[in-house]
């Protein structure tokens, strides 16, 4: 019953936490995550999500509890903390503007593109429909006729049986 409250002081404290070197904040903002995401899967997403700091141009980095001493919170990674893979070593960080390149024929600088809209271009190259995603096709794809790549006979090039296991992992993964 206290979850709003809970989880706005959550984020409040998280906003305070300060580098021991230079006192500078090590969050940017704790995001709620309605403020980043709409649509039906809103609920599985995590219930805050942190944007780290930025120092010089690199961002702050969470690494698993058990990789720092017994009470650190903050603390400067090690060699071994910037090699190995997933959980084995440093993970990579998020932005929330990028690049989005895109060669089609209506190409072009162009501002208000969304992570969203890559996902509807693909699906309109390959002729599968978007609807009921968030993102719209862009470029010359999203006219009436989709884009086929030449020499292809625009036959799908999955079975049945190929294309449902390809759906239920999809599903999975929560991008359907």
């Amino acid at each position: 019953s206290d979850y709003q409250r809970v989880r706005d002081d959550l984020c409040a404290s998280l906003e305070e936490i300060g580098d021991p070197e230079s006192g500078k904040a090590i969050v940017a903002r704790a995001w709620r995550r309605e403020e980043l995401y709409q649509g039906p899967a809103t609920c599985d997403a995590p219930d805050i999500i942190l944007e780290l700091a930025l120092v010089g141009g690199y961002s702050y980095t969470c690494l698993p509890t058990g990789s720092a001493p017994a009470g650190a919170t903050v603390r400067r990674m090690s060699r071994a903390d910037l090699r190995g893979g997933k959980i084995a070593g440093m993970p990579g960080s998020h932005r929330p503007s990028g690049m989005f390149i895109y060669t089609g024929a209506e190409a072009g600088r162009r501002t208000g593109l969304r992570i969203e809209d890559l996902g509807a271009t693909v699906l309109a190259h390959c002729g599968v429909s978007a609807a009921g995603l968030d993102g719209v096709a862009i470029g010359s794809v999203a006219a009436d006729e989709p884009a086929v790549p030449s020499g292809s006979s625009g036959a799908v090039p999955y079975s049945g049986a190929e294309e449902a296991e390809l759906e239920e992992r999809l599903s999975a993964l929560g991008y359907l």
